[in-house]
Order: C-alpha cells, then sequence, then structure tokens
C-alpha cells in the first residue's frame, strides 16, 4: 500500500508531507525501513521520479519505504527562505520517529541524496536509532555546493542585463550582508547560508558500528573525487564505498534534456548491501 500524508514537526510545531510505501509481500525485509533524505532546489525536482521508483522497487522487495519534504520544501508547511541546518535535522529525527511508531519497523536506513546526503549523515552521528547509511553522491564541501549553485544566479544575469553584474564572490557578500539572493528560483538568506556553508562531510564521525553505502554516481572517471571519497567516514570499516558509471539523474544537462527516471546499476547495488 502507497499512502500520501502529513505527519508533525512535533519540536518545532509544523506539518511535513511525506509518502508511505508499505510491502507488498511479507518476508524478513519488513522489518527494515529506509527514509529518502532528499536535496534540495532543481536537484530535488530532477531526481524526484528516480527517488519514487526505486522506493517503489523497495516496497515490491518487502521493505518499509519512507519519501517526505522537508519543511519549506515540496509540499510540506513553510518557506524555503525560512529553512536552516537545524531544521532539515530536526525533520530527518520526526521521520525517524514516525517511520518506527507508524510502520512499526526494527531497523531504519537513511538514503541520502547530495545535500540530503549531508543531513542523514549529520543525524546518524547522534541517533542510536539509525541503523545505517546509503549515500548517493553526497556533497562533501558544502561551501562550495554552495557557491557553484550560484552559477544559475549568473545566467539569469546575463539574460535580463546582458552582462553579470555581480559574480559569485559578491553574491556571497550580499548573503553575508543580509540581502538575500536568488537561486534556481529559490531565496538564499544569511541564516540559511551560515548555517550551513562550514559543513564537511569529512569532518564527520560515525559510531564505528554504523553500516554505510557510499556511492558516487557519475558518466565519467573522476579519480579527485573519488580520492575524496576515499576520506569520507575513512575510521569506518563498515563502510563501503562504490563508483556507479551512469548518467547524474539530479540535473539536466546537453541539447537533448530528459528526465532520468532509474539507474539499474544503483538499484541492484543498493538493493544488494540493503539485503
Amino acid at each position: 500500500m502507497t499512502k500520501p500524508l502529513f505527519f508533525k514537526n512535533k519540536e518545532n510545531n509544523y506539518h511535513l508531507f511525506g509518502f508511505l510505501f508499505q510491502p507488498r509481500v511479507k518476508n524478513a525485509n519488513n522489518r527494515k525501513g529506509v527514509i529518502f533524505c532528499d536535496s534540495i532546489g532543481s536537484e530535488k525536482y530532477f531526481s524526484h521520479r528516480v527517488l519514487v521508483n526505486f522506493a517503489r522497487l523497495l516496497q515490491a522487495n518487502g521493505y518499509v519505504a519512507f519519501l517526505f519534504d522537508y519543511y519549506g520544501n515540496g509540499d510540506s508547511e513553510g518557506d524555503f527562505e525560512s529553512t536552516r541546518l537545524e531544521s532539515y535535522l530536526s525533520d530527518t529525527k520526526e521521520a525517524i520517529e514516525f517511520l518506527t511508531q507508524e510502520a512499526k519497523v526494527e531497523e531504519v536506513y537513511l538514503l541520502g541524496l547530495r545535500l540530503g546526503a549531508v543531513f542523514a549523515s549529520l543525524v546518524a552521528a547522534k541517533e542510536i536509532g539509525v541503523e545505517g547509511l546509503i549515500l548517493w553522491s553526497p556533497v562533501i564541501d558544502v561551501g562550495e555546493y554552495l557557491y557553484d549553485s550560484l552559477r544559475s544566479n549568473l545566467t539569469i544575469q546575463g539574460i535580463v542585463h546582458k552582462r553579470i553584474k555581480f559574480n559569485r564572490a559578491q553574491l556571497i557578500e550580499q548573503i553575508k550582508n543580509n540581502t538575500p539572493v536568488v537561486v534556481e528560483g529559490y531565496v538564499m538568506v544569511k541564516d540559511f547560508y551560515q548555517s550551513l556553508f562550514d559543513i564537511n562531510l569529512k569532518t564527520i564521525r560515525l559510531r564505528p558500528e554504523s553500516r554505510v553505502l557510499l556511492v558516487e554516481i557519475s558518466n565519467k572517471v573522476d579519480s579527485e573525487k573519488n580520492g575524496e571519497l576515499d576520506l569520507v567516514f575513512k575510521d569506518n570499516n563498515q563502510c563501503l564505498r562504490v563508483v556507479i558509471q551512469d548518467d547524474p539523474f539530479w540535473i539536466l544537462k546537453g541539447t537533448n534534456q530528459r528526465y532520468i527516471t532509474s539507474s539499474r546499476s544503483l538499484f541492484e547495488k543498493t538493493l544488494s548491501w540493503l539485503g
């Protein structure tokens, strides 16, 4: 059964939207639940079909899957410009509590995509109730990620003004001085930026018993990026690092732009690891 629903963030008194995918078959996997920790902005939008299709695959194999929208994102309450690191982490914890109570799962796994992988890792580092992490192409340096995201603002400047009035360094200064900047249609404000920019996945320390599947998804060989991934959770003996050669499904590129709906190799590797 697939059920759309709202659940409450009791700590901050607002409601979040989610989709609960309950198993179609009875087997040993029924005790395992996977919570999807999505990315933000256009990455959330473009990756939606892949995440939903993987949730359906989990459901068909007996797992419980739970997709939800963070505060200020998707169909949940709030405005994006009101979000902070603390709200993303609080929402993830509430999703864990909801899933364990609603679906009676015994093992909770967090599946994080891009920036969502950072949120999932920060929660798993402190929450005893998280059995393992599945990280798909995680953002490593969040400050660099936010800097890169400003590229879309430069594109709009070029279209509207026929020139670049403010470069990315100047846009960041505007944000720091409490002048909001529009990025991919979303408003980036000072509090949001300052709560996130200095986070680096390489500095997060997980509990030694945490299981981790760390997947880099790329259609080209990037030895520098793969070397960086080797430094993530390097002290964790249960971290499996995998490279999947496939198109990044969270972005649209090229003249033949299309939405990607599935990634067979990624789905198979993740299912196998969960099993």
